[in-house]
């Protein structure tokens, strides 16, 4: 009898030590498992975090682009992300870096883009000053409201870039039911919302 229970005090002993070790060996939770970004955001309600991320990873980039899928309140459709580019220079080879954050919130250092002939990039932060639930107002504004009298179930495909000099935000419209009959596009300034361009008059024709 007395033998049986120092056997099981033993296999006690051995369970607990295998348990310990496991735990000791548990991976730790990754740099992005401890960051969550804002869920169901809008375009640049996560912009200060990413940047943040970013910046631990490498010093030398430069925001260079924003884009995503967005409801007509400016907050990310169902299931997608916000997509921030960052790049840096080899040489004249321009190398992207692209974070997503999801709707719910997750952010995934996601890929890193092919590299390209350098297009004189640049650093979008200073004019980001138009998000995305006010941008998609201003389009409503110059014209995207009849759209939505056709296409209530409109999303809208935004790009926050610079074209030329201008910082810009392009946005197309289109009916997730209807894709590629009637996708129109509005273009105003990431800085102060001036509106600038619709190709709707031409690109749609009346129903």
């Amino acid at each position: 009898m007395r033998g049986k229970m120092i056997l099981f005090r033993c296999i006690i002993i051995y369970i607990l030590m295998i348990m310990l070790l496991l735990g000791c060996n548990r991976a730790k939770p990754t740099l992005l498992e401890r960051y969550y970004g804002i869920a169901n955001a809008r375009a640049l309600d996560n912009v200060g975090l990413v940047r943040g991320l970013e910046r631990l990873y490498r010093s030398d980039t430069l925001l260079i682009q924003i884009g995503g899928c967005a409801k007509l309140n400016g907050v990310l459709c169902d299931g997608s992300a916000w997509s921030y580019f960052f790049a840096n220079y080899n040489g004249d080879i321009e190398i992207n870096y692209i974070w997503d954050v999801w709707d719910d919130g997750r952010i995934e250092l996601s890929r890193s883009g092919p590299p390209i002939k350098s297009s004189n990039m640049k650093e979008l932060g200073p004019w980001l000053k138009v998000n995305s639930d006010e941008a998609i107002k201003i389009a409503i504004r110059n014209g995207a409201d009849k759209y939505i009298k056709r296409h209530p179930n409109a999303e809208v495909q935004m790009v926050y870039v610079f074209k030329g000099y201008t910082p810009v935000i392009d946005m197309q419209f289109y009916d997730p039911d209807m894709l590629g009959e009637c996708e129109p596009q509005w273009w105003i300034r990431a800085d102060t919302g001036e509106f600038l361009y619709t190709d709707a008059g031409k690109y749609c024709r009346e129903e």
